[in-house]
């Protein structure tokens, strides 16, 4: 089974929390739904051979898609429109991107990983040039609690001055170190072909 979130609001630090949770909540229910009909539609589902399609709606502003794949496992993404062509500022999309499973108002950084390996999930963060994705993957019986952290992740992070020394910039620098030759190609011909927007690079260069 897989869940996706989908906000068009420019900046993922201004979704509302419980916004969030009510969506999540629908996908959840989605999933249980999916569950019965499976189970009364074994065969029907076997002799088709693939799934059904993302069932898309909008909840207050966001876009929730669910599919149930009937596996063990599944993932949640909420998916922000705050790529780097979105940024106002050089870095601000890998600055996000870093901060995501840090601090929040009511879990530390250390709780959310060690919540999360005892589970057996796994959290990432990633970024294109059009959005900024915040993603788990889990046992599909643990849905709940990463609804709740990833609604609290989006709308709860503390963004600390000391983070963001200690623990942001130097992963930042150290990514700008391992741009290659490709990436930076690439880069250029964003630059080229687009100017602004589409042109930003995905990575910050030294000089930005």
């Amino acid at each position: 089974i897989r869940h996706q979130l989908t906000t068009t609001t420019p900046r993922p630090t201004m979704i509302s929390r419980s916004t969030v949770t009510r969506g999540c909540q629908l996908a959840l229910r989605g999933q249980r739904c999916a569950q019965t009909a499976q189970r009364r539609s074994f065969a029907a589902a076997a002799a088709i051979g693939t799934p059904g399609s993302f069932d898309p709606t909008e909840i207050a502003g966001l876009k929730v898609a669910s599919k149930d794949a009937g596996g063990p496992t599944t993932r949640l993404a909420i998916v922000a429109k705050a790529g780097t062509r979105h940024q106002p500022l050089p870095g601000l999309t890998v600055g996000l991107e870093e901060f995501a499973f840090k601090n929040t108002t009511k879990r530390t950084a250390l709780r959310i990983v060690r919540e999360s390996e005892l589970l057996g999930g796994q959290l990432t963060a990633k970024h294109t040039r059009e959005a900024l994705v915040i993603q788990a993957s889990f046992l599909r019986n643990d849905l709940p609690y990463y609804l709740e952290l990833l609604s609290e992740v989006v709308s709860q992070t503390k963004y600390t001055t000391f983070e963001f020394n200690e623990e942001i910039k130097p992963v930042m620098h150290m990514k700008q170190a391992k741009i290659d030759v490709a990436a930076f190609a690439l880069d250029a011909a964003h630059t080229v072909a687009f100017h602004n927007g589409l042109g930003s690079a995905l990575y910050p260069s030294s000089t930005t």
